[in-house]
């Protein structure tokens, strides 16, 4: 029987046991082959009518080609193997163990047990609907208790396909567990490999709702996309916590299309550590990420993420916080624009409203494009080393950049560190914010559109202006800067507030050789606006010069008449000089800010070793 063929019309082969053989090319009509027990074999080619094979179990086998008219596998257990290339017609698979089976196409060799394969379901003659639901009901029956956490928790993963996959109904794609229960993994076959096309017949619908059931949910390598086509008002993800749902994590996931919102975060506790990881959101949006009703929500961070679309808000924050974006893209390109990140007013919990936003790119690419509105109350708002100037040239030199607006409150400590800046910053004070102290800094910056601090800080507000909060500026510069408009930094504000905090700041003047001027020449320079001048020194040690010709020099304004605020005359030049004049000279409009250190006609050696030193308060 080895090498042979076996040809049976209405008739059995029973408790047939064959090693290291095949039986090929069997014809079998109404008949059974039962009891079947092949070792390292193959059944090929196996044309069966009315037949069945039950009870089947083969070790390191396959069946290949397998065509079958109107026949069922039953109770199939099948180790080290796999079944390629299948047809059948009118044919059930029934109590299989497939949910865990490698599928069509896949590798060989032992399935993940922990893995469940969409495909599996797609290639029994499922429809996409259909197959969401076994694969939901073989994680939901792989869900386990343990005495480690209070928590059911979930012992899977669902892997879905490349390809396209529509979803025409809310809840397909992952259904509820009973109870909570931690851990699932959703893995695609790359990101824009796998897409999710979201399609559904009603409007305002989410593609995802958990009611405080799942927590610790992680999605992978897959495309989402808002097809709004039959219906408008899509959200991606409603999460209602009370204390349970928490803990997602993004990995190389993308979303694009029209949606509403992307992640809408509800309820009164938890809903917390949420992470982002190299994903892409693109497409036109209400919102994006929005955590609306609980102080409880806090703990999301974006990694190198990419938030490119048309139109719509990054993130929001009616309620929560603790934010981090590290990296990544930030683009409005359509005319709507929208706000990158706003932070909504009125009372905040303690540890609740902190920011920070480092080295991101941005890009404005039109006049409602803005990249924070804050409105808190309190904590902390920080961008450092971020970068919003590359469409400059395309915006007028009122736009605004930024607005906070703390009310009749606190706001947050803020500040931008190493940032290259286009645009106005707005602080709106109301009648009550003199009585609250403000913090806001920008250090070590520079500006695209705006040769003074002045220029480009905005306030708004009709009651009590001393509630303008002071804004400080250290060791910025204009992107276009000269040795005439280098003196940028100030504190804005200064001259307004009621209980400003004003610092004093002193620059050194001298040519471009690192001397005082002579012969008549001369320095210019300008001074922030609102700028205090409480000193000026003169000064040379004796021997710094050989001339013995008067030393002569002035400062004095650039105005028609000018206002001299302190000079030195000495004979003999090299017997140096002393001049350290006190004054109160308020630079309170742009012609008196401007200044000139002269030198005399009579001064005829160039001083290396003089000063002028001007110390000016903001």
């Amino acid at each position: 029987m080895a090498d042979g063929t076996v040809s049976i019309n209405d008739g059995g082969i029973t408790s047939a046991k064959i090693a290291d053989g095949a039986i090929a090319d069997a014809k079998i009509a109404n008949g059974a082959v039962t009891n079947a027990k092949v070792a390292d074999g193959a059944i090929t080619n196996a044309k069966i009518a009315d037949g069945a094979i039950t009870n089947a179990k083969i070790v390191d086998g396959q069946i290949t080609e397998g065509k079958l008219a109107n026949a069922s596998v039953t109770t199939a257990k099948i180790g080290d193997g796999h079944v390629t290339g299948a047809k059948l017609a009118k044919g059930t698979i029934t109590q299989d163990k497939l949910a865990f089976a490698v599928p069509s196409g896949g590798a060989s060799g032992n399935p993940d047990k922990t893995t469940i394969y969409l495909q599996t379901y797609l290639d029994a003659g499922q429809t996409v609907a259909q197959a969401f639901a076994s694969a939901n009901a073989a994680i939901l029956a792989a869900i386990e208790t343990t005495p480690s956490n209070d928590n059911r928790v979930g012992r899977v993963k669902l892997k879905l396909p490349g390809g396209r996959l529509i979803i025409n109904d809310p809840n397909v794609f992952l259904q509820l567990p009973p109870t909570r229960t931690c851990g699932l993994l959703i893995e695609g076959a790359g990101d824009f490999a796998t897409e999710i096309v979201f399609q559904p017949g009603a409007a305002n619908q989410a593609l995802i709702t958990n009611t405080d059931n799942w927590l610790f949910l992680t999605f992978r390598d897959m495309n989402f996309v808002g097809d709004v086509s039959k219906a408008a008002g899509l959200t991606f993800m409603d999460s209602f916590s009370s204390g349970g749902a928490q803990n997602y994590l993004f990995e190389r996931v993308n979303w694009t299309g029209t949606w509403r919102y992307g992640l809408h975060l509800t309820g009164s506790n938890v809903n917390s550590e949420m992470s982002f990881f190299h994903c892409g959101i693109s497409g036109t949006w209400e919102t994006f990420f929005w955590a609306e009703t609980s102080d409880q929500f806090v703990n999301y961070n974006f990694y190198a993420c990419q938030f490119e679309v048309s139109e719509g808000n990054f993130c929001r924050f009616t309620k929560g916080g603790n934010v981090n974006v590290w990296g990544g893209s930030l683009i409005h390109s359509g005319a709507n624009g929208g706000t990158f990140f706003l932070m909504e007013g009125g009372a905040h919990a303690y540890s609740t409203c902190r920011f920070l936003c480092q080295g991101t790119r941005i890009e404005h690419r039109t006049d409602k494009s803005k990249m924070i509105d804050c409105a808190w109350p309190s904590g902390s708002v920080k961008f450092v080393s971020v970068d919003n100037t590359s469409t400059t040239g395309q915006r007028a030199a009122n736009w605004t950049f930024a607005r906070f607006a703390p009310g009749n409150d606190n706001m947050p400590v803020v500040s931008f560190d190493g940032c290259m800046l286009m645009g106005k910053a707005e602080f709106v004070f109301s009648t009550n914010t003199f009585d609250h102290m403000h913090n806001a800094e920008f250090a070590n910056c520079e500006f695209s559109q705006y040769a003074n601090a002045t220029d480009m800080i905005v306030y708004t507000g009709t009651a009590n202006p001393g509630g303008q909060p002071v804004v400080r500026f250290r060791n910025c510069r204009y992107q276009g800067t000269n040795a005439v408009t280098a003196i940028f930094d100030t504190n804005v504000g200064s001259s307004v507030g009621n209980r400003a905090a004003m610092e004093t700041r002193s620059v050194s003047i001298k040519t471009a050789s690192g001397q005082l001027p002579a012969r008549g020449g001369y320095e210019d320079f300008n001074l922030p606006l609102n700028a205090i001048v409480t000193r000026v020194v003169l000064f040379s040690p004796a021997g710094a010069v050989t001339s013995g010709n008067a030393a002569d020099f002035k400062v004095q304004t650039r105005e028609t008449t000018p206002q001299v605020l302190a000079s030195v005359q000495a004979t003999p030049h090299s017997a140096g000089f002393k001049s350290d004049t006190t004054l109160f000279y308020v630079c309170s409009s742009d012609a008196k800010r401007q200044f000139r250190l002269l030198s005399g006609a009579s001064v005829d050696q160039f001083n290396g070793k003089g000063y002028c030193i001007v110390y000016y308060m903001s």
